[in-house]
């Protein structure tokens, strides 16, 4: 992570930038952004006055990275948000990758629990997988005892809501009747 000023000159560096570069911070001071960043336009982004952050791909010594530079408005004595420069995150794809394997990893042992036989309930299996990771609500209908809670549990543990305990999913659950909890 890199805190740069309105010429794009490094404030800040934490030390995971300072071994990406080679350098100690003070050293990362006396550069640009743009020194260290080759094909992003540091200046005419700053210079654009940007209200949201801004996400592309670079290569730094010849790793590849997502960036994503964030603006800093502080307010002045007139209340007014002023640009003071930016916040610049890399993100190492191969490092991100590898975290999206685990979680991936992770979220199919929540359906583990379910059994399927059939091709049509292997499908429906399928389906909540990819349902699960959507911020939507989902709609888990069919008769007692076909395991619809077993459903409710693997969808919540493969979203990213999974941080939240177990109990508090169960007290959301509502069935078509209006009556809440578990049916």
């Amino acid at each position: 992570m890199l805190s740069v000023d309105m010429k794009s000159k490094v404030d800040m560096a934490n030390p995971a930038s300072c071994q990406l570069f080679g350098q100690k911070l003070d050293r990362l001071r006396n550069h640009t952004a743009a020194q260290l960043i080759n094909g992003f336009n540091f200046l005419r982004w700053l210079e654009s006055e940007p209200q949201d952050s801004h996400n592309e791909h670079v290569v730094i010594n010849g790793q590849n990275f997502l960036m994503e530079i964030t603006p800093v408005y502080l307010q002045d004595e007139n209340d007014q948000h002023v640009l003071t420069g930016a916040v610049v995150m890399l993100r190492s794809t191969i490092r991100m990758g590898r975290q999206l394997q685990n979680v991936a990893a992770q979220d199919v042992s929540a359906f583990s629990q379910i059994v399927a036989v059939s091709p049509k309930m292997k499908h429906v299996v399928e389906q909540a997988q990819k349902l699960a990771m959507l911020s939507a609500p989902l709609l888990i209908t069919g008769d007692t005892g076909t395991g619809k809670d077993l459903f409710a549990y693997a969808c919540h543990q493969a979203s990213p809501r999974a941080s939240i305990g177990r109990t508090l999913p169960g007290a959301e659950l509502c069935v078509y009747t209006g009556r809440c909890g578990r049916e």
